[in-house]
C-alpha cells in the first residue's frame, strides 16, 4: 500500500500469556499489543476480560496468521472486546475477514479510537451491516485517520446463515459518505484486492469525499473508478481547499482525464501531490500542454 512508510511499525510481538499479564497489570510500559500467534495456552475468557480492564494500550495490531487461528466466534469476541479498550488509538489488522457488524461496534465503542489500517483484508456482512458501519464511522468523534487497503467484500456470514437466498449485491455509498462526513477525519485511503474490479459506489459519494471540509490526504487507487466518478473528482478538485493529496494511481485514466485534472488544479491553491497513472497511450501533447500550464499557475 502506498502509505505503508507512515503506518507504525510494531515492536516484537510478546506471548500471548505474557500479554495477558500485562494487562491484567496495567503495566504502563505496555502501550502495544500485538497478535501474531495464539499458542498453546490462550485463555479467551481471561484475555477478553484483561482487555475490557485495561487503561494503557493504545495501539492494537492483528496478524492474519492469529486471526486464522481463532474460531469465528472467538474472532467476533476479541474485535469487539478490542473495542472496550479505554485508551484505544490506533488499530491495525493484516489479511483477515472482518465481520462488519462487529467491525461497527467496535468503532462506537472505541470513542478514542483515532487511526484505523487494514490491508489485505474481507469486509463481511449485509447491507445493513455496512450502513450500520457508516453510521458508526460518520459520528465517531475522533477519527483522523482510515486506510482500507487491498480490500473486497463478501456476505459469506449471511450466505452460510441462508442458503437458499441469493447474494446479496452490497453499495458502499453509505460509507464514502460517512468518511466524508465524520467530524476530523484527515487521511482516507481506499484500495481493492484483485478479488473485485471496481467500487460499488456511486458518484454522489465521490462527490461528498470531494467536498470533504477536514480531509487533506485522499488516496482512491486501484478502485475501478469509471468515467462519471473521474469527472466528479476533477469538478472538485477545482473547487476544493482542503486537499493536500490526491491520490489515483491505479485507475484507468485517459489522456481527456489528465487534461481535465490538469485544468482543475490550475484553479487549486491547497493541493500539493497530484498522482495519476500515465494512460495506456502515453501523454499526449495535449496532456503535457495542460499539465505545463497547471504548473505555471500553481506554484505549489
Amino acid at each position: 500500500m502506498r502509505l505503508s512508510r507512515n503506518v507504525r511499525r510494531f515492536s516484537q510481538p510478546l506471548s500471548i500469556v505474557t500479554c495477558t499479564d500485562k494487562l491484567v497489570a496495567n503495566d504502563p510500559s505496555f502501550v502495544e499489543l500485538s497478535l501474531e500467534r495464539l499458542g498453546d495456552d490462550f485463555d479467551l475468557v481471561h484475555f477478553v476480560a484483561a482487555l475490557r480492564s485495561n487503561v494503557t494500550v493504545k495501539h492494537v495490531c492483528f496478524s492474519g496468521t492469529f486471526v486464522r487461528e481463532l474460531q469465528d466466534e472467538q474472532w467476533r469476541l476479541m474485535l469487539q472486546s478490542i473495542g472496550q479498550l479505554q485508551t484505544l488509538e490506533e488499530l491495525q489488522i493484516w489479511c483477515s475477514t472482518i465481520p462488519t457488524a462487529v467491525f461497527a461496534e467496535t468503532i462506537r465503542h472505541a470513542q478514542t479510537l483515532q487511526k484505523v489500517y487494514f490491508f489485505r483484508v474481507g469486509l463481511d456482512g449485509s447491507q445493513a451491516e455496512f450502513d450500520a458501519l457508516a453510521a458508526a464511522i460518520q459520528r465517531h468523534p475522533r477519527l483522523r485517520d482510515v486506510r482500507i487497503g487491498g480490500f473486497h467484500i463478501t456476505n459469506d456470514h449471511e450466505q452460510n446463515a441462508n442458503r437458499q437466498q441469493p447474494p446479496e449485491d452490497i453499495r458502499l455509498d453509505g460509507v464514502v459518505q460517512a468518511l466524508a462526513q465524520a467530524p476530523g477525519l484527515e487521511v482516507v485511503s481506499l484500495q481493492l484486492s484483485s478479488a473485485q474490479q471496481r467500487v460499488p459506489v456511486g458518484n454522489d459519494a465521490v462527490r461528498q469525499l470531494m467536498k470533504s471540509k477536514t480531509i487533506t490526504d485522499l488516496y482512491l487507487s486501484r478502485l475501478g473508478l469509471g468515467e462519471d466518478h473521474l469527472t466528479v473528482i476533477s469538478q472538485g478538485l477545482a473547487v476544493n481547499e482542503t486537499l493536500r493529496v490526491l491520490d489515483l494511481f491505479g485507475n484507468n485514466i485517459e489522456n481527456h482525464h489528465v487534461i481535465a485534472m490538469a485544468n482543475a488544479l490550475a484553479l487549486n491553491n491547497s493541493v500539493e501531490i497530484l498522482v495519476l497513472p500515465c494512460p495506456a497511450d502515453d501523454l499526449s501533447v495535449a496532456s503535457c500542454a495542460a499539465i505545463s500550464e497547471a504548473l505555471k499557475k500553481n506554484q505549489k
